[in-house]
């Protein structure tokens, strides 16, 4: 599912150029984040191992922290490589993510385990210390 501020305009176009149309079940847009994150997040998982969901964005506030709370994985989109606060992963594309967002879905609970997000240094795809 895509949680986004965005208005749809542009969206549909936005997920084909990342090879992500025809993937995602739901779209919801101009969804109010991070006030109403933690009530959208609950109402995915359910009844669900929070480590069910993988939050990922290119915000922190917006996209990680309140996955984070939850217990969720998280995976940023960090252009700058400048983030310090905790995330399970983070890579300058969101294209870069993707094989560790393919681990995470292969075994969600030893994904979160093995990518602590609050060891140091932060986890990067650039570094190769996401295996």
């Amino acid at each position: 599912m895509v949680l986004t501020n965005a208005p749809s305009t542009g969206l549909d176009t936005a997920l084909r150029r990342l090879g992500l149309a025809g993937r995602i079940d739901a779209v919801l847009h101009s969804a109010g984040k991070p006030e109403h994150s933690p009530d959208l997040l609950a109402e995915l998982l359910g009844d669900a191992p929070a480590e069910q969901l993988c939050s990922v964005g290119d915000l922190w506030t917006n996209d990680i922290a309140p996955a984070l709370h939850l217990g969720c994985v998280t995976a940023l989109i960090d252009r700058t490589g400048a983030e310090t606060r905790p995330v399970h992963v983070r890579a300058e594309r969101i294209e870069d993510l993707y094989p560790a967002i393919r681990q995470w879905a292969a075994d969600p609970r030893a994904f979160a385990v093995r990518h602590d997000p609050h060891r140091r240094p932060i986890p990067s795809v650039a570094d190769g210390s996401v295996t």
